[in-house]
């Protein structure tokens, strides 16, 4: 390794409600280590020829990536890796480990490599699959709209050849707005957020039956909605919400999967292998590069349970039913966040967390079981984070985060966020929360956003937002160099100004300090 020249450096690269982060690592052989996490959703903020003079700059210079992870399953992370596949070498990819779950399979069926919807895309006959799994969903999506709705016509979806893509994601995106239109009519504050991991989420079809006949006796009106399909539903009661909700989700899943054909299509015709990556529950997985003092790669998620879990959802009639008749605000049935690789990233002494939209939830069993030792043990120490679900309302990410007492004993670390410029939603309450809990003992955090925030959503926690680099813009990347033993911001375009007086800071601080951390118990 060249004295003086940075061993590590991290871009993260501004792309609206996205993510793309690009990891290199220099070895002591003079070699250079690359990975790419997602490529944002394209178009105006394609970061094809910034991935480029990033990778140029730093250690043999080489356009190549050694390992491409599409993090998730979601089309704002997936569809802008599409021309970087067409323009870098690339020697590996993971996709994410989402099973199909239109095809009909017993319960107690083994998972294996060919359920996964990647491996079918990635096949020759990935279109004809594709097909399917569009028509089902397609199906549902008619199936659940409200009585008297004719904006669509009855179809099929009979091909799924690339040059209709994009007609099929129109048709798709038309569904989604129409369910979304309906939530917004009925008061949801965030049609297009991901899923909240807070909401009811039933394992099972008898556990979500109990739950809803534990509240029939106070329910009277069931009967009534019950009578027939959709007689007697109001407009906007929560029945009604739960099948948009649905629907929402249904087309979302058809508008994701377009994505992961396109990539898996690509990465098929340029010949790069392609798998996807599942740990055993609460045992994590440690990969290496074999060039001398390269980095490890720790994978934490997704576990086995939590892909059968998605796969074993609900028969969507069953679910919808239950919808129907219910009073009951039903979570959304996407997979594509929790199902998020989380992966850990060593490089010497150094820790770096790229997490997607991971919601954490199989750090721990199901219950109140204690989290897994082994998952906490890998994550530390921390030195920089990618801050999951775009620093959104995602409760397990932070409280795992609070569980290994971040940062720890790490000397300097920083927290990364990208979102929208100035995101409606986030940064949310719930991380504004966790990072003002930081200020009481950790003044050693520091938070880098690729985009300008509302001044109210980092309130009480302006005075670890790291200093703007270079002339101020509303969005610019972001760059951390290691070098020497130390972290360094090269890049970083946002400039916050004072929006809290410091008493107004200080009662913030102490309110949300110590009595909000999940400490851990002994025994735990």
């Amino acid at each position: 390794m060249d004295a003086g020249r940075p061993g590590i450096q991290i871009d993260m690269f501004e792309v609206q409600l996205g993510a793309a982060m690009l990891l290199q690592f220099q070895t002591a052989n003079g070699k250079t280590v690359r990975v790419l996490a997602d490529g944002g959703k394209g178009g105006p903020v394609d970061i094809h020829e910034r991935l480029l003079v990033a990778m140029q700059g730093f250690g043999d210079g080489e356009a190549r990536i050694d390992l491409l992870v599409g993090t998730h399953y979601d089309a704002d992370h997936l569809d802008g890796l599409v021309p970087i596949v067409d323009a870098v070498a690339i020697t590996e990819a993971w996709l994410p480990p989402v099973a199909n779950d239109v095809e009909p399979h017993a319960v107690d069926e083994p998972l294996r490599d060919r359920h996964l919807l990647a491996n079918q895309f990635y096949a020759e006959d990935g279109h004809r699959i594709l097909a399917r799994y569009l028509d089902a969903k397609a199906q549902l999506c008619q199936l659940l709209r409200p009585a008297g709705d004719e904006r669509f016509e009855p179809l099929r979806v009979r091909s799924a050849d690339l040059n209709e893509l994009p007609g099929l994601t129109q048709m798709f995106e038309q569904f989604r707005d129409e369910a979304v239109s309906e939530l917004q009519f009925g008061g949801e504050s965030e049609p297009y957020s991901h899923a909240d991991e807070d909401a009811f989420d039933p394992p099972a079809l008898q556990d979500l039956l109990q739950y809803v006949d534990s509240l029939i006796w106070k329910q009277r009106e069931l009967h009534e909605l019950a009578a027939g399909p959709f007689r007697g539903v109001r407009p906007h009661s929560v029945a009604s919400r739960n099948l948009a909700g649905i629907r929402k989700s249904a087309a979302s899943d058809a508008i994701n999967a377009i994505s992961l054909a396109r990539l898996t299509e690509r990465l098929r015709v340029r010949g790069v292998p392609m798998s996807c990556r599942i740990i055993q529950d609460g045992a994590p997985q440690r990969f290496v590069w074999p060039e001398a003092s390269g980095p490890s790669l720790m994978l934490l998620g997704p576990s086995e349970s939590l892909v059968r879990k998605h796969w074993n959802r609900l028969p969507v009639g069953v679910y919808a039913g239950v919808a129907f008749r219910s009073f009951i605000e039903l979570k959304k049935i996407t997979p594509s966040n929790q199902l998020s690789y989380v992966l850990r990233f060593s490089a010497g002494d150094q820790g770096i967390l790229v997490s997607g939209d991971a919601g954490f939830v199989d750090f721990k069993p199901p219950g109140t079981q204690p989290y897994y030792p082994e998952m906490l043990d890998s994550l530390l120490p921390l030195h920089v984070v990618q801050v999951a679900h775009h620093a959104g309302s995602n409760m397990y990410f932070y409280r795992v985060l609070q569980e290994i007492e971040y940062p720890g004993t790490a000397a300097r670390s920083f927290l990364l966020v990208s979102h929208a410029t100035r995101d409606r939603h986030r940064p949310s309450p719930r991380f504004r929360d966790f990072v003002a809990d930081l200020r009481t003992d950790a003044e050693n955090v520091r938070v880098l956003f690729t985009t300008q925030p509302r001044a109210e959503a980092v309130r009480d926690f302006e005075s670890l937002v790291h200093p703007r680099i270079g002339p101020p813009a509303d969005q610019g990347d972001v760059r951390l160099e290691f070098a020497n033993g130390a972290w360094t911001v090269t890049k970083h375009a946002i400039d916050l100004a004072p929006v809290a007086s410091p008493g107004i800071a200080l009662e913030r601080a102490i309110r949300v300090g110590r009595p909000v951390r999940f400490k851990k118990q002994p025994g735990n």
